[in-house]
């Protein structure tokens, strides 16, 4: 199978950046905390934290554990009513932890779930290094497909004949500007013949006797 060919040529401009993103952070802290998590029967790690950001399906999953072996020791249909109504608060508030989590991520969800972290001091975090390595990558343009590689050479291609056109003009008092245009109307690259005849030694802009 042939391998298909990436070219890189380009940054773009992110929408939202690395700063951005820090912000963002600093609302996951404020709403992810030891507190909110130990009112849940859990603690604020690393693990938990992901498991916030993914969606909270195995701190469900241990409330829901914890929840059934609990039934089976009562007895008494009141007390299991009211342990039922414990789970179901404590459920909603895990969905709500996880709601207001992904509003604050709403704009990074394609940040690798690697990157996020708690820190020594029990506060959230994330890694540097792969924060910093993804955004390269998210601010870098690539393409693949033949069309668009066939276009950019030949854009290349216009581009170094400008440069050299500019090196050229000034020579004789002329910008690129002067002798070729992109006429926007017709869609065309339009040549000024007339400006490319002062072009010369002899031209407009050489001064008599020199």
């Amino acid at each position: 199978m042939k391998q298909t060919k990436t070219i890189h040529i380009g940054n773009r401009v992110l929408e939202h950046d690395k700063n951005d993103f820090l912000r963002a952070l600093d609302d996951l802290a404020r709403q992810v905390t030891s507190d909110r998590l130990g009112e849940l029967g859990e603690e604020l790690t690393t693990e938990t934290l992901r498991d916030v950001i993914r969606g909270g399906k195995t701190i469900r999953s241990r409330m829901e554990d914890k929840m059934k072996n609990t039934l089976k020791t009562m007895l008494f249909p009141a007390e299991r009513r009211q342990r039922q109504e414990v789970f179901d608060i404590l459920a909603d508030q895990l969905a709500e932890l996880c709601r207001e989590t992904e509003y604050a991520l709403r704009f990074h969800r394609n940040i690798p779930i690697e990157a996020y972290l708690v820190r020594e001091n029990r506060t959230v975090g994330c890694d540097e290094v792969i924060i910093d390595r993804h955004f390269e990558e998210q601010e870098k343009i690539y393409i693949s497909n033949p069309q668009q590689i066939e276009v950019y050479n030949l854009t290349v291609q216009i581009q170094e004949a400008i440069a050299k056109l500019s090196e050229l003009l000034p020579k004789y008092g002329l910008h690129v500007s002067d002798v070729v245009q992109y006429n926007r109307v017709s869609e065309k690259i339009e040549i000024f013949p007339a400006r490319i005849c002062e072009a010369w030694d002899g031209g407009l802009f050489v001064r008599k006797g020199d």
